[in-house]
Order: C-alpha cells, then sequence, then structure tokens
C-alpha cells in the first residue's frame, strides 16, 4: 500500500475511533486535536460537521495566523469551521480577572441554629467567611459587609467593616481577628446590604464581584433580586457577578435565594450543611481566582513542533504529558507556561500521589521556564478540590523554596475543619502534616503563629487537637 494511502488510511481510523462512543481507559477524555491534524482530515475529506463536534470535544486552543489561515483554505476549510477553530482560541474573559471584590455577610439571628453536631452555623459561617478572605491575592481590592450585628436597628443594621481597598497580610489577619468578635444577633436585609456593596463599587474601574453568604431570605421587604439586576445593569464592570452562598436553606427558601445569583449574573452554591459549606467556598474561590495561573499567551508565531507540544501537554495520556513537559523544558519553549500550570492544576491524580509524575514533570518545566509563576500556581494547588492535590503542592513549595507561597499554605491550615483530620491518627491528615511540615521547613516561626491561632479561633475540636498535638513537636 503506498505510505500516503496508508497514512490517510489510519487517520480515518482514528478519526472513526473518536466518534465510535467508546471510552478507552477509565481515565480518558476528549483528545486533542492539532492544527496539523485538522488539515490532514479535511485533505481527507473529512465531513465538516464530525470536524465540528471534534474541534468542540478538543482541550486546544488554536491561535491561528495569517499562514495557518492560509493553510485551512487551501485544504478547503469553510469560513464556519475556521470560525470554530478561532473561538477556541479566543477565550472569554476569565473570572479570575476580578480585581474588586465584595463580600457580604449574613449575621442574622437564624445563623445562631445548631447543626446536626451540636455547633452553631454561625461557627461554620465564620470560618468559611475567613477562609474566603485568605484565598483573595494580595493587591486585590476587597469590601466586606454584615449585616443583621444589631438587633436594636432592625432593617438598618447594615455596616461596612471594610471599605473597598487593597489587600495585604496585616489586612487579612485584621479582618479575621474581626469576624472571630462578630455576633449574630438581626434580621435579614439582603436588598438594602446589596445596594450598599452597588455604592462600594460605584467609582470602581476594574473588574469586579459580588458574593454574598446567607442562611435566609429577605425579611426586612426589599427585593434583592430586582436590586441585583438593578447593579448589573448599572455598574459595567459587574463581569464577576452577584454569585450566592444558600446556607443550610428549604428547597423554598434556596429557590428563592438562587433568583438573586441568576438576576445578577453570578454563580449559585447550595450548601446543605458545613462540609458542603467548606466544598461550596473553595469552588467559589477556584473560580473566582485560581485560573489567573493559567492566562493564556499567543502561540501564532510558534513553530508546528512547538504548537504541536504546548497541545499535548493535554493529552490523554498521562506519559504523553510526562514526554511533552520535558520536551518544552529542554528547548526553553517559555511560551509553554500557561499549558504546564493547566496540566499542574487540571490532570488527574492518583490515590497516595502515585500518580503524579506527569505533574512532577510539569513542575519542574514550569520552574526552569517561568519561575515567576511558582506562586500563582501553587497558591492555586492549595485551593484546589483534591486534597491529594494540596498535599503535593506543600511538598513541592518546600522543594523549589517558594516562599511567595506560605501564605497560602498559613491559610489551607487555618481552613481546616473536622473532615480534613477524621479518621485518620493524632497527628491528623497527610495533607495537614504536609502544610505543618512545610511551613516547619520554611519559617517554623509562622508554623507556630498558625497553630496557635488554630487553637484560639473558631475551628472543630479534632483540628484544634491536631494543632496542639503539632504544636508540642514544633516547640
Amino acid at each position: 500500500m503506498p505510505p500516503k494511502l496508508w497514512k490517510q488510511l489510519v487517520l480515518a481510523l482514528g478519526l472513526l475511533a473518536g466518534f465510535s462512543g467508546r471510552v478507552p481507559a477509565a481515565h480518558a477524555q476528549a483528545p486533542a486535536v492539532t492544527f496539523d491534524r485538522v488539515v490532514e482530515y479535511l485533505q481527507l475529506d473529512v465531513s465538516e460537521a464530525k470536524l465540528l463536534q471534534l474541534i468542540d470535544n478538543s482541550p486546544s486552543h488554536f491561535i491561528l495566523g495569517a499562514d495557518q489561515l492560509a493553510a485551512l483554505r487551501a485544504a478547503g476549510a469553510t469560513d464556519k469551521l475556521i470560525a470554530a477553530m478561532q473561538k477556541k482560541g479566543a477565550l472569554a474573559p476569565a473570572r479570575s480577572d476580578v480585581q474588586d471584590f465584595v463580600l457580604i455577610l449574613d449575621c442574622s439571628g437564624s445563623m445562631n441554629d445548631k447543626l446536626a453536631d451540636g455547633t452553631s452555623k454561625w461557627r461554620s459561617a465564620q470560618r468559611a467567611a475567613m477562609e474566603m478572605i485568605r484565598s483573595i491575592p494580595e493587591g486585590r481590592n476587597l469590601c466586606v459587609i454584615a449585616y443583621g450585628l444589631d438587633a436594636t436597628r432592625k432593617c438598618e443594621a447594615i455596616d461596612v467593616l471594610r471599605p473597598l481597598s487593597p489587600l495585604d497580610d496585616e489586612a487579612k489577619a485584621a479582618l479575621t481577628r474581626q469576624i472571630e468578635r462578630l455576633n449574630a444577633v438581626g434580621h435579614t436585609p439582603i436588598a438594602k446590604s446589596l445596594a450598599a456593596a452597588g455604592r462600594q463599587l460605584a467609582a470602581s474601574n476594574a473588574m469586579s464581584s459580588i458574593i454574598l453568604l446567607t442562611d435566609g431570605v429577605e425579611s426586612c421587604h426589599g427585593d434583592p433580586s430586582a436590586e441585583a439586576a438593578r447593579l448589573v445593569a448599572q455598574i459595567p464592570n459587574l463581569r464577576g457577578g452577584i454569585n450566592v452562598i444558600g446556607y443550610c436553606l428549604g428547597d423554598a427558601d434556596s429557590t428563592s435565594v438562587r433568583q438573586i445569583s441568576r438576576a445578577g449574573k453570578g454563580a449559585y452554591y447550595d450548601a446543605k450543611d458545613a462540609q458542603e459549606l467548606t466544598a461550596s467556598v473553595r469552588k467559589l474561590e477556584r473560580e473566582l481566582v485560581q485560573a489567573q495561573a493559567t492566562e493564556e499567551v499567543d502561540l501564532s508565531e510558534l513553530s508546528p513542533v512547538a504548537r504541536l507540544l504546548i497541545e499535548q501537554l493535554a493529552d490523554p495520556s498521562f506519559e504523553v504529558r510526562r514526554a511533552a513537559a520535558s520536551a518544552v523544558a529542554q528547548r526553553k519553549i517559555t511560551q509553554a507556561a500557561p499549558a504546564l500550570a493547566r496540566l499542574i492544576l487540571e490532570a488527574e491524580i492518583g490515590r497516595g500521589l502515585n500518580w503524579s509524575y506527569d505533574r512532577d514533570d510539569a513542575i519542574d518545566a514550569l520552574a526552569q521556564l517561568a519561575p515567576e509563576r511558582l506562586p500563582k500556581v501553587l497558591t492555586a494547588a492549595l485551593q484546589a478540590e483534591s486534597a491529594n492535590l494540596r498535599e503535593w503542592a506543600a511538598g513541592e513549595i518546600v522543594d523549589h523554596k517558594v516562599m511567595a507561597a506560605l501564605p497560602a499554605v498559613e491559610a489551607r491550615l487555618l481552613a481546616l475543619t473536622d473532615r480534613d483530620v477524621e479518621n485518620r491518627t493524632i497527628r491528623g491528615s497527610a495533607e495537614a502534616d504536609a502544610l505543618a511540615d512545610c511551613l516547619q521547613k520554611l519559617a517554623p516561626d509562622r508554623l507556630a503563629e498558625t497553630l496557635v491561632k488554630i487553637i484560639r479561633g473558631p475551628h472543630d475540636e479534632n483540628v484544634k487537637v491536631w494543632a496542639t498535638v503539632m504544636l508540642r513537636v514544633v516547640q
């Protein structure tokens, strides 16, 4: 069989396999489709419908320069196909571009209701608010508004605890201490609180977002959904939306509160208990903060080989990803940094860290090509949903001596819950120990300070026991 015909047959069989509906492996995902592969499929006269589906499912991002457009058109690409590829390259503005945050905290009397473990909703809400504050990168602006702090002021008890202003470690620590001292006693004036948030953002020129944490519906005759819609219409930079965490709400109340996020073009997180509240906060952190580590760069000037290697960093095979990470480092392809960051944050990690070799090679490549990105990437990894990934990140912070990521290590330790240390030895979970070990090796004084904060703060009993034992070890 002639070589060209044989190649066409192999490509055709591969394309058919891609549409067979089979999943070849337990961890398979849609394959990355390279620019050259699209051209080859066009030369095989593959139908446009199949090509569009393949491009839509691919994790690849196509940055098309003049040469690429000419090659596509020469191969028979239609305007519709080219537009689909360009759409994959032109990413929508990430919500992580948010610079101005307003956190609205519900301090109404219902927050004193008890959970199944006997603790109050207010205790876990305090902890969630503090974790959210710690997760916001330094230099970005934060305003904190609380409603319900004073029962005598009823529906007028709306307090700006912190006007919109830049965050740093000192400001985060001061806010944490302030929130620890708050008491939940009053009403639920959500609409007026949203209006107060709008006044804080009125002079902002940066992309902004409002985050509302509430355990109940409006109780002061306001219309929070209408207010949310008004803010979105009047504040052009409110592109991060009005995001709502509904805490321990019944079905009817949850439906009502969800309307606020819909009207405010934001997301809704339904947390039925303290564990789900923690998960909701971490998910919101990832959506609003974490993606800053993976911003895109222009790949149009790179050679086809360089572009292919970058695309292979998202390949379904972790062996291919490993090889690609080593290759981009060896070839000094600095434009691969965002793709390396995505691999680190998004690739699946196995049990016991036994399947993290691709991630290990990626972090080593990133350290060589763009060491200035390490703090952002490892800080984002510490906010990931996977405890294994967070544990891995703590070890890499030590290995690469990323001192700028230590505030995120402290924040993660301060956010530990019973779930993080349950069913473990007295030393706590593998993640907790890895985080403590990270501070012990790089900044032991900061570890002692953090453990003291845990013991004195509104943390779960098991976490305080772990911190007490760990404090004895470090001292």
